[in-house]
């Protein structure tokens, strides 16, 4: 096996042992928001919605029919205006 395709293989096995509920409930003392496809095919919208449940505070917002990587224009535009809109209320709420 050529060492690219094992360095890949390891990283995913790597990811795989991720206790992602524990990672996700050590998260503490700042905002967090999760943009989330609704037609993603590679990690499901409910574990985007359990990842959400289980950080304290954080926001959670899923874009109607958009895939993991959000390829279409106005799937990646709304989740661009979405992350902005949280960068900027943030900014914000820490500056008062």
């Amino acid at each position: 096996m050529c060492a690219c395709l094992l360095s890949h293989q390891q990283d995913a096995e790597a990811r795989l042992a991720i206790d992602m509920r524990a990672a996700a409930a050590a998260i503490k003392g700042c905002s967090v928001l999760t943009l989330h496809g609704a037609s993603d095919c590679t990690i499901s919208v409910d574990d985007g919605r359990e990842f959400a449940a289980v950080i304290a505070g954080s926001e959670l917002h899923v874009v109607e029919g958009a895939d993991h990587t959000f390829t279409v224009q106005a799937h990646a535009e709304e989740m661009m205006e979405r992350a902005v809109r949280f960068i900027v209320d943030t900014t914000d709420h820490v500056n008062q």
